[in-house]
């Protein structure tokens, strides 16, 4: 099954937490952790935690902005959608399409363990199965009816442009479908390194990162 590996600067910017970040005068892991997956899948922050990693509300939306059209990118490769042939509403309908199973992401953050300067943050995610569940159960079908419509000719005057809307407009809207009834896998359980950079700054690893955006979605 094809994965994510997906890391944006952007992201990476969201991945440093501050020393003011404390809880019980130390530095708080777990909020650390809690606080960025939030605002990346999520979209969501309150004033303390932006206080905390001095974020501004901007930020964080271009943030969680950003990770939406970087899925939507991914979206694109899986499916061999041209992003680039789409208009202003094919994109968008895409990333809404992530923004509302975004709204789904289940993770729970769980105990923190201290060595040194470095921690571990349990990290239990409950991965998403709505596109796992469209290409197990629905693509069969739909690739047998898109076949018949190229074989009769329902395309034949389509320009490149429009062919690449209707295909990815089909996949958008069987997918979407699905999110009433979203489902998920069996939840796995990871441990999330954070640990101080050169600069002084805690950070999740690039490789950590990388586990948890391929655990949210099961592709």
């Amino acid at each position: 099954m094809m994965k994510k590996t997906r890391l944006t600067a952007l992201v990476s910017i969201l991945l440093l937490g501050l020393l003011s970040l404390t809880s019980c005068g130390g530095f708080d892991a777990k909020a650390l952790l809690q606080g960025n997956l939030d605002v990346i899948y999520l979209g969501t922050y309150d004033e303390e935690y932006l206080a905390s990693v001095e974020m501004t509300r901007e930020e964080a939306e271009a943030t969680y902005q950003e990770g939406i059209e970087t899925e939507a990118a991914f979206f694109c490769d899986y499916f061999d959608v041209d992003w680039n042939a789409l208009n202003i509403s094919a994109q968008q309908e895409i990333l809404d399409m992530y923004k509302q199973i975004y709204q789904h992401s289940k993770y729970e953050v769980g105990e923190v363990t201290r060595n040194s300067d470095t921690y571990l943050v349990e990290l239990t995610i409950y991965p998403m199965d709505i596109i796992q569940k469209f290409t197990d159960e629905d693509s069969d079908a739909f690739l047998d009816s898109w076949q018949n419509r190229l074989d009769t000719g329902e395309f034949d005057l389509y320009t490149d442009e429009e062919f690449e809307r209707a295909w990815s407009h089909e996949i958008v809207t069987l997918i979407s479908a699905r999110l009433d009834n979203i489902s998920y896998l069996d939840p796995e359980t990871i441990s999330v390194q954070i640990a101080q950079d050169d600069d002084g700054y805690y950070v999740i690893t690039d490789n950590d990162f990388q586990r948890i955006d391929g655990l949210i979605i099961a592709y």
